[in-house]
């Protein structure tokens, strides 16, 4: 039931482009013609819709377009948001002095990493002159000045933006020998286990989008990311409703992580159990409550995403105690203070999505009110070495 005006946004993501669902929303049960349908590309479309208030619920439908018949079991990942219209620059739209993304990124090492909370503000969208029904594209180029033509090297990029008014993606490119940009990879969602959950999207080369060409060059590489058309017009409808003050600034936010290493030729596919693997970067999810804390009395997921599979050294993981959550208070200069109680989670489960993703889940209580808290990691080993949680 929409008790007053409202922003609706669903996205629907296929795991194969064989199974293609599109949404239909109706005025109400009994409505034959629809008010709105999603749109997008094979694999992934949205829906983005102002509803008004009414006595009587909507009605969302869901269609496969197509399907694979030798699936035994279709799946795809549904995400359904509706926020008051009134409250979406506030809460979802609030400018922090965040600068822009950098429009260079210098690589550096054998093992860089790069992460930063940055926002596309309107009067930067305004000035980028953007045509109608036009979305942002925004590049960055990954200065790897220093990469070897002849080694191999993993990348891993991140971006989080806002699920309701975001829905930031990205691509990969790179330039070929006649100087054109081609297309070397395009970020895919990533799903969320926590209610309300941020858009992430992630890419991963060598271990998903399979070896790089012999004719890529690294040194020139561009990330593309991209706003799509309705979340920029969003904001020229809710100037145009009196819902953000003349002259006032609102800002796309979101988050970019990049990391990039060398391979070494160990452990590529993952499958050993005791072996080299890295840590990219632990992602959280829970109940957030003001100034991004997290909720103590809700769950509280921590998602461990790894360079490559962790098929191999899950066999190891899922019966060890090698995580804590350690609440931690800061008592003067650099000391801190450790309280005697550490969580531990629940549930430890190897992503079914992304075998280089580990899930912990640690149960409603875990967090100390008044405290930081500290993710643990011990490194279970073995005659051939520890799992490395270098991170």
């Amino acid at each position: 039931m929409i008790e007053q005006e409202s922003l609706l946004r669903v996205s629907v993501h296929s795991n194969s482009p064989k199974n293609q669902v599109k949404v239909f929303l109706y005025q109400n049960s009994k409505a034959r013609d629809a008010l709105a349908w999603s749109s997008g590309s094979r694999v992934s479309n949205t829906l983005l819709r102002t509803l008004p208030a009414q006595k009587r619920a909507y009605r969302l439908k869901l269609e496969y377009d197509s399907l694979n018949q030798d699936d035994p079991c279709p799946t795809f990942d549904l995400r359904i948001i509706a926020r008051p219209v009134k409250e979406l620059a506030e809460d979802y739209l609030r400018c922090g002095a965040k600068p822009l993304p950098p429009a260079k990124l210098p690589v550096v090492g054998a093992d860089f990493s790069h992460s930063g909370d940055y926002a596309f503000s309107s009067d930067y969208l305004a000035s980028a002159q953007l045509g109608q029904g036009e979305g942002l594209e925004y590049d960055i180029a990954l200065d790897w000045a220093g990469a070897d033509p002849n080694a191999e090297y993993y990348l891993d990029v991140e971006t989080r933006s806002d699920v309701l008014t975001g829905q930031l993606t990205f691509t990969l490119l790179y330039e070929d020998a006649h100087k054109a940009l081609r297309p070397l990879g395009r970020s895919r969602p990533v799903g969320s286990a926590a209610h309300g959950g941020r858009f992430v999207q992630r890419l991963k080369l060598l271990d998903r989008e399979g070896d790089l060409a012999d004719d890529v060059d690294l040194s020139g590489a561009i990330l593309r990311l991209k706003l799509p058309p309705s979340s920029l017009s969003l904001v020229d409808s809710l100037k145009a409703g009196g819902h953000v003050a003349a002259g006032s600034e609102v800002c796309h936010n979101l988050e970019l992580s990049v990391r990039a290493e060398l391979r070494t030729g160990e452990n590529e596919d993952g499958s050993a159990v005791v072996g080299p693997s890295r840590l990219v970067r632990v992602r959280w999810e829970g109940r957030q409550v003001n100034g991004g804390r997290y909720d103590p009395a809700a769950r509280l997921i921590a998602t461990l995403e790894f360079d490559r599979s962790m098929k191999g050294a899950f066999q190891l993981l899922k019966t060890g105690d090698w995580a804590s959550l350690v609440p931690e208070k800061p008592v003067g200069g650099a000391a801190t203070k450790t309280a005697a109680h550490a969580a531990q989670p629940t549930l430890k489960k190897l992503s079914t999505s992304d075998p280089s993703s580990i899930l912990l889940q640690f149960p409603a209580g875990s967090l100390v009110g008044g405290w930081c808290h500290r993710l643990t990691l011990s490194a279970p080993g073995g005659p051939g070495g520890g799992i490395d949680f270098d991170e």
